[in-house]
């Protein structure tokens, strides 16, 4: 069975999640949001899932957020667990398009995400992965039987 590729996929997104990539911004992520199908809670778990985002190295603590780009208002959407919340549905044909950036609750500052690292997650790993012995014991034991029931045949 053939999957997607990653640029298939990405076709289909609605709300895309970009990154500082050096010179210039990279989309690193995004899913297909309709009629509040998804929480804040459950963005938050899917991109754990697949990214680890470096946080700033200073002692200031900082939390993960999302800031939209494209609009004058700067309204964040916090990264949190707990945030039971839809996340924001875009207009029907529209796409939105937010920047992954740390925020500080107690100053009023914020820190541009680098492009992250991609997380290989034992719970994405293909199941029961075929192994290329395995196939060959089973052919060998199907050989087995045939031929033990051609004899069986002929006597």
């Amino acid at each position: 069975m053939a999957g997607f590729s990653r640029e298939e996929r990405s076709l289909c997104w609605n709300v895309c999640i970009w990154a500082d990539e050096g010179c210039e911004d990279s989309c690193v992520a995004g899913v297909y949001q309709r009629g509040d199908l998804l929480r804040v809670a459950d963005m938050v778990h899917e991109l754990g899932l697949c990214l680890t985002f470096e946080k700033p190295d200073d002692a200031t603590p900082w939390q993960p957020a999302l800031c939209p780009r494209s609009t004058g208002s700067c309204r964040l959407i916090v990264l949190d667990y707990d945030n039971k919340l839809p996340f924001p549905t875009p207009i029907p044909g529209e796409i939105r398009d937010y920047d992954y950036i740390f925020h500080s609750p107690h100053y009023s500052c914020i820190h541009h995400a680098k492009s992250p690292m991609r997380r290989d997650d034992p719970r994405a790993t293909e199941i029961n992965p075929p192994l290329q012995y395995r196939g060959l014991q089973v052919h060998r034991r199907l050989q087995v039987y045939r031929s033990y029931g051609l004899r069986r045949q002929s006597i």
